[in-house]
């Protein structure tokens, strides 16, 4: 039986393929680097370059795996409540009026959470990319005299300015992108609407939601959460600290930055008929939901934490991202896989996935400029105290677990810094 015929006569499913198990999701979303042959023989210059390949390595985690099956069921499932050829669907798009009331349903929510540097972002963003097409063409459509253009998801950041005119802006200027291969008629869709002279947030925001609708927008990624609100000040967060003898990091009480954009998407969540993947940090979703009605509609469609990695023994480090770090070393006396080096590679990044791969990264590179063809666990720490050296006291407030230190993890990360920025500039 073909998987997709638990949803049938639903145009809308014809272009996400079948429904995959966790093997060949695998297959579409893990990367790994292809290491060169004969490492000696390649030129210095030349293995720098193919190092930084490994900055793309993706290896699945287990909890991807769930993440990727909420996600699918979400997409499907919103679709089978917006079947095009049903007439309630058309009513609910142009809000007219039916004879016997409609069954509104909320599409529901996907909600991802992880500190920065867990994969997060990427591994949302591998598995949206994994289904065939984001642009999907129908010649005949439902109710339509000519073709229509589907769009099965779109993934947009919060801005960091929290403000529901450069939310719209970022939406409506990807929308344009997406659709420019399709003629002017869509690459300029919003250009007049943002040519205003006064620009209103939620106007703006609400015309898009139209647009997005009327192609049928499967599923709606908003990254960065935590935007909306403001991070107190350390010194403030310090205060309250001293005075409750608790984390602020973990107090729901951080401030808004704008109600609209707040209040527009706890308005997609409970009554829009497209579901939402919503991501970021905990203290954002914390934050988020103080704020809302009930925290149910965060976790309706899939409650999802990536973590970092606590100890060497951890499955995934120990068997899956230990191996495949060691796997790929460009130099002629490579490191060996002991212990030691894996515990200090979780010492000197607390475990979090996007460090180790710069750290290891970073170690080579020492170890290549120095030309002597041999990486040192040395390197390491080396590599620790220079090209990762903004980042260290972030690092090791995060590996201690005291509340306190951790209470100023987003002070001691400079908002600008980026890891691979910082790698390629030194």
């Amino acid at each position: 039986m073909n998987s997709t015929s638990i949803y049938q006569d639903n145009i809308l499913m014809d272009g996400l393929g079948e429904i995959l198990d966790r093997t060949e999701v695998a297959k579409k979303i893990l990367h790994m680097p292809e290491m060169p042959d004969n490492v000696a023989a390649i030129p210095y210059a030349q293995r720098l370059h193919l190092l930084y390949r490994l900055r793309y390595m993706h290896l699945p985690r287990i909890e991807e795996y769930r993440i990727a099956e909420s996600i699918d069921i979400a997409l499907r499932q919103g679709y089978d409540l917006r079947n095009p050829a049903n007439a309630e669907t058309w009513s609910m798009l142009t809000d007219e009026p039916l004879f016997q009331p409609r069954l509104k349903m909320p599409a529901g929510v996907v909600s991802i959470i992880g500190n920065s540097g867990t994969g997060k972002t990427e591994a949302i963003t591998r598995i949206l990319q994994s289904y065939p097409k984001q642009l999907i063409h129908h010649p005949r459509f439902p109710r339509m005299a000519s073709d229509h253009w589907q769009v099965s998801w779109m993934s947009i950041t919060i801005p960091a300015s929290g403000r529901s005119i450069d939310m719209a802006r970022s939406l409506m200027d990807d929308w344009q992108r997406l659709m420019a291969p399709l003629g002017k008629m869509f690459s300029e869709r919003f250009e007049k609407s943002l040519s205003r002279e006064k620009l209103q947030g939620q106007r703006l925001l609400e015309e898009w939601r139209k647009v997005a609708e009327s192609h049928f927008l499967g599923i709606l990624h908003i990254d960065e959460i935590q935007n909306l609100f403001k991070l107190q000040t350390l010194e403030k967060r310090r205060k309250a600290k001293g005075a409750k003898g608790v984390n602020s990091k973990s107090d729901p009480g951080l401030p808004i930055i704008e109600d609209q954009l707040l209040k527009w998407i706890l308005t997609l969540t409970a009554s829009w008929s497209m579901p939402i993947i919503l991501s970021g940090t905990p203290d954002g979703f914390a934050a988020l939901k103080h704020r809302m009605a009930t925290s149910q509609r965060l976790v309706s469609l899939g409650h999802h934490t990536l973590s970092r990695f606590l100890h060497v023994e951890e499955p995934e480090f120990a068997k899956m991202f230990f191996p495949a770090l060691i796997s790929y070393q460009l130099l002629a006396n490579p490191l060996k896989g002991t212990p030691d080096v894996a515990r200090t590679l979780i010492n000197l990044t607390a475990g979090i996935p996007r460090m180790l791969v710069a750290l290891w990264i970073c170690a080579q590179r020492i170890a290549i400029e120095r030309r002597d063809d041999t990486f040192r666990l040395q390197d390491l720490h080396t590599a620790a105290k220079t090209y990762l050296a903004p980042v260290m006291p972030a690092i090791a407030a995060l590996a201690s677990g005291d509340p306190g230190l951790m209470a100023q993890f987003e002070d001691l990360l400079p908002e600008d810094w980026d890891i691979w920025d910082q790698l390629a500039a030194a």
